[in-house]
C-alpha cells in the first residue's frame, strides 16, 4: 500500500468513505511502520467492534507514531473500546476523538 512508503503525508482523513472493517484491515497494514503520519481520521465508516477490528485498531495505535486518532461515529461498542483503550498508554496517541461510538459512561470513564 502506498501509505507504507509515503514519508511526506502527515494527515490522512478517510472519514465517511465507507471503509468498514475490511478497509480498516488494509489501512492498518498500510500505515504499519509509517512514522511520518501523525493524524488518522476514520470517522463515520461503519467500523463495527469485534476481534478483527480490535486487532486493527491496536496495530494502528502501536505500529505507528500517530498523535491524533479519530474513530468517531463508528459503532465500536463497550467491549471493543474498553480493550482498545488499554493500548493507548503504550502508544504515541495524545488526542483520541471518539464521539458516538456506542459506549456507556462506565467505559468512557476509563479514559
Amino acid at each position: 500500500m502506498a501509505l507504507r512508503a509515503n514519508r511526506v503525508l502527515s494527515i490522512v482523513d478517510l472519514s465517511g468513505t465507507a471503509v468498514k472493517n475490511e478497509g480498516l484491515e488494509s489501512v492498518a497494514k498500510g500505515i504499519e511502520g509509517n512514522y511520518a503520519l501523525i493524524s488518522l481520521r476514520i470517522a463515520s465508516n461503519e467500523i463495527v467492534g469485534g476481534s478483527r477490528s480490535l486487532a486493527c485498531l491496536k496495530n494502528i495505535a502501536l505500529k505507528s507514531k500517530l498523535q491524533e486518532f479519530d474513530v468517531s461515529r463508528n459503532p465500536l461498542g463497550n467491549e471493543c473500546f474498553k480493550k482498545f483503550s488499554r493500548t493507548l498508554a503504550e502508544s504515541t496517541i495524545s488526542k483520541l476523538v471518539c464521539n458516538s461510538i456506542g459506549i456507556d459512561c462506565n467505559v468512557a470513564i476509563i479514559l
